[in-house]
């Protein structure tokens, strides 16, 4: 395995340590994924990355076809303890979700569980998952320099209380944060690959719009001249070094953009270098509100692209 810098990996728990840059799988699950990628050619793919260091890596049962991939279940894996189970649930209005959270402690304490985490949840609940006797170690949500909602939430003051970490999603914001929108003419909404672009499409909305986006990115392509890096790099660190992030979480390129992602974990920005990329998001109008509170809200443009309906009968 490739050596990775100092610092390159975090301990969510006693015992338990993670790669800083997690491998995420939502690009490779039906909607996703170019048709054309092949179940070889990904493999080979999720291998190197292993080999580089990047042995961390996201899955969820929503994301169709890659448990398959990675072999997330005990029985695939071949193992008796799974190391992270994260929480999600669709609709706080519907269902026990304290009694799932309780399940989830008893398969910790029966040894099926090592640690129990979060996806989406706000400090409130967070609070109510300890108060029901599980220690949750992480909360996987998004942030970027395009969506700080974690900081104006109160989420990442939780973390310091309850001992509890974040992992990010969204910190490229699918792509936007990226060398490759630097400078492109604005593709609205309707002419986008798929509904992950569209999302992050309705946050540079939030944000204030293109051309406040297209300010932002224009700083972190500088910081990240000055630095020798690319944009990518920029906008990783600067999610990493967020108080109370572990980790952030990138979707499966090819080996060579990962590679290229790697060197955010030996860069160091200055204080300088924040206060610029601060400054955009410091005058941003939006995102607002709460953990997911615009993704909730299924009436609202967010949450209309949602799939809430993943659990239906046929689907």
């Amino acid at each position: 395995m490739t050596g990775l810098p100092d610092g390159a990996r975090f301990e969510l728990a006693p015992g338990y340590d993670i790669c800083r840059l997690i491998v995420g799988g939502w690009q490779l699950s039906a909607g996703h994924k170019p048709d054309a990628v092949e179940v070889d050619e990904t493999l080979e793919g999720l291998v190197a990355m292993a080999d580089m260091g990047l042995d961390t890596f996201d899955c969820a049962d929503i994301y169709t076809g890659v448990e398959e991939l990675y072999g997330r279940s005990l029985r695939r894996l071949g193992v008796e303890t799974l190391d992270l189970i994260q929480l999600y649930w669709w609709d706080f209005r519907r269902g026990d979700w304290l009694r799932a959270v309780r399940a989830l402690g008893d398969l910790r304490r029966e040894g099926k569980i090592r640690q129990v985490g979060a996806t989406n949840f706000t400090a409130g609940d967070v609070a109510l998952m300890e108060s029901a006797g599980v220690h949750v170690v992480s909360d996987q949500v998004q942030y970027s320099a395009l969506d700080r909602r974690p900081e104006g939430s109160g989420l990442a003051a939780a973390c310091s209380r309850f001992g509890m970490h974040l992992l990010c999603y969204g910190a490229l914001a699918g792509g936007f944060l990226t060398a490759t929108w630097h400078g492109a003419p604005d593709p609205g909404h309707g002419r986008l690959a798929n509904r992950s672009l569209v999302k992050y499409r309705l946050i540079i909305d939030e944000f204030g719009g293109w051309e406040a986006y297209q300010a932002l990115l224009s700083t972190l392509s500088a910081v990240g001249e000055e630095h020798g890096v690319d944009a990518a790099a920029v906008a990783l660190r600067f999610v990493l070094d967020r108080p109370g992030v572990a980790a952030a979480i990138v979707g499966f390129s090819s080996a060579v953009r990962m590679r290229d992602n790697l060197r955010a974990l030996s860069l160091r920005l200055s204080d300088d270098d924040h206060a610029r990329i601060h400054a955009h998001s410091d005058r941003a109008p939006g995102p607002r509100g709460d953990i997911f509170g615009l993704e909730r809200d299924r009436e609202g443009p967010h949450g209309r692209i949602m799939r809430y309906d993943l659990n239906a009968e046929g689907r």
